[in-house]
């Protein structure tokens, strides 16, 4: 049930941060396409974290409608812990968890602040703060690490292996920095 929740409160943190870009924060030049926020990082990782933390909460929603009370350290004999399960959904997550959402998570927030703190006006302009409320700063380039970290606690994740895991990080840089 904590497990529901905490992914309940982070999917609504996205859900609410995401209705509020789309509706007041307006995208540079004006009278652009929101689409064209996209081509930064920051933002495709919000979208990948909003997407990402969706999906856990189905998955925290299906693994509380499939929990059995008849097995468990209440009974005489308890069943082992699956700590991987092997349905298709847990296969998805786990594998979005360790090829998108934690690398490019990390990756966003240690570079923007370490870059904030060389130079401020390369990555966040002082413009920014009169257009962009500093608690959705927050929820862009804080949140995706804490939030992240929560989940890593929560769920027990089945990483892919090194070789599938970095091809496929590789192939999205690549396909980020060509587009």
């Amino acid at each position: 049930m904590l497990r529901l929740a905490t992914y309940c409160l982070i999917a609504a943190t996205y859900t609410f941060s995401l209705v509020y870009d789309v509706l007041y924060v307006p995208t540079l030049p004006k009278n652009g396409c929101w689409f064209l926020k996209l081509r930064f990082l920051t933002y495709l990782n919000f979208i990948c974290h909003f997407a990402y933390f969706w999906l856990c909460v189905f998955r925290a929603f299906t693994d509380r409608l499939a929990e059995r009370t008849d097995v468990g350290p209440h009974r005489a004999h308890p069943a082992p812990p699956t700590y991987y399960p092997k349905s298709k959904l847990h296969s998805v997550c786990d594998f979005t968890y360790a090829v998108i959402a934690l690398p490019i998570g990390v990756f966003v927030v240690l570079m923007f602040w370490i870059l904030y703190a060389i130079d401020r006006e390369m990555v966040y302009p002082d413009y920014l703060d009169e257009i962009i409320p500093s608690w959705y700063n927050n929820v862009l380039h804080v949140a995706p690490l804490p939030f992240i970290l929560v989940d890593s606690l929560l769920v027990c994740h089945r990483y892919p292996t090194k070789l599938r895991g970095l091809t496929i990080l590789t192939l999205l840089a690549l396909v980020y920095e060509l587009s």
